[in-house]
């Protein structure tokens, strides 16, 4: 079976409310802290400020997931804010794709260096994505890694 084809493109305003729940979808997939999540006031809601720093993910007309990308120019980094992905399409290459268009963005835009603070359990698959640890840093819900990437212009 071949798997269909996925479009990455800038989000318009209209993707917010859906792009919002694919937010909460995926925070709640890992069966971890979901009542804290939950009380989140932001956990289903994705800015109209992000539209420029956002990539969206479509597979069959269908929004699949998203990134942000925050430029910091004056340290000549960007960080990954959001990398997303409905949890019914995960390890099917989506997040990597986002991964690798948020590492193109952020060097159009003159970063050298994308860093991110990656979930505990994502770790790995920064990790496999050529992301080198710089420490770790406590946040709401425990300790997690600070990850980065040199990225060649």
């Amino acid at each position: 079976m071949t798997t269909p084809t996925l479009y990455l493109r800038a989000a318009h305003a209209s993707d917010l409310a859906l792009l919002g729940q694919i937010k909460l979808r995926a925070s709640l997939a890992w069966g971890e802290h979901t009542e804290q999540l939950r009380q989140l006031p932001d956990i289903d809601h994705v800015p109209p400020d992000l539209l420029p720093q956002l990539i969206v993910a479509e597979r069959q007309k269908r929004l699949v997931g998203f990134a942000s990308v925050e430029p910091r120019l004056a340290l000549s980094q960007a960080q990954l804010d959001d990398l997303f992905v409905e949890p019914d399409c995960w390890h099917q290459g989506i997040g990597t794709a986002l991964l690798r268009a948020a590492e193109e963005r952020a060097s159009r835009l003159g970063a050298t260096e994308l860093q991110l603070v990656s979930n505990p359990k994502a770790h790995q698959f920064y990790i496999k994505q050529g992301y080198q640890f710089r420490t770790n840093i406590r946040t709401d819900f425990g300790t997690a890694p600070v990850l980065y990437k040199t990225l060649i212009h």
